[in-house]
């Protein structure tokens, strides 16, 4: 990992935010943090491998066939290590039609898309959740509200392709006030 990966995987923040050109590497080190996160072999933050029980996951990108089919889930099946897979095996573990990716300790990871109605993401609790680009601000919303109960965390790895949006005027923006101590920033 380059040092704005090692910075984003060492912070203790609960909300992250990434932010990188293209082909910076933010979605590469996005995706190592479920990884570590879902197989609790983070080696950055062993306090996260203590988690008693299955992980919760939920991963998002921008579109089913673009963001996930193209870009995410060849980068999740390249890097999972295979110990942690039902059988080994990426067939064993990713169920295409639920988008769910199993692993052998009950952990998962389910993926959904800013396609899906916001109705989608409500009602599940989950540990961590994490953006590929900035989400729709009512789909973040809902998504957060996921992680009250496990005190769980969040972060977006994203281009700003939108200039200032709800990112900065809700998250930047009064973090850099002090009024927002969890978050951290990083730009690559």
């Amino acid at each position: 990992p380059h040092q704005a990966q090692i910075d984003f995987h060492t912070s203790p923040a609960k909300e992250k935010v990434f932010i990188g050109g293209n082909r910076s590497g933010k979605t590469f080190g996005s995706v190592h943090e479920a990884i570590f996160r879902v197989t609790k072999t983070h080696p950055f933050r062993p306090e996260l491998n203590a988690i008693k029980g299955p992980i919760r996951g939920r991963y998002v990108a921008v579109s089913i066939e673009e963001g996930l089919n193209q870009i995410l889930l060849p980068m999740f099946k390249e890097l999972m290590p295979r110990r942690f897979l039902i059988n080994g095996r990426w067939e064993d573990s990713y169920h295409t039609k639920s988008r769910k990716l199993n692993i052998k300790d009950g952990s998962f990871i389910e993926f959904m898309t800013y396609e899906q109605e916001t109705e989608k993401f409500a009602g599940t609790s989950r540990h961590f959740t994490g953006f590929d680009e900035e989400p729709p601000e009512l789909i973040w919303q809902e998504c957060i509200m996921r992680l009250l109960d496990t005190d769980g965390d969040w972060w977006i790895a994203m281009t700003p392709v939108e200039g200032v949006t709800w990112t900065y005027t809700e998250i930047e923006e009064p973090y850099n006030a002090g009024n927002r101590p969890y978050t951290f920033i990083q730009r690559v």
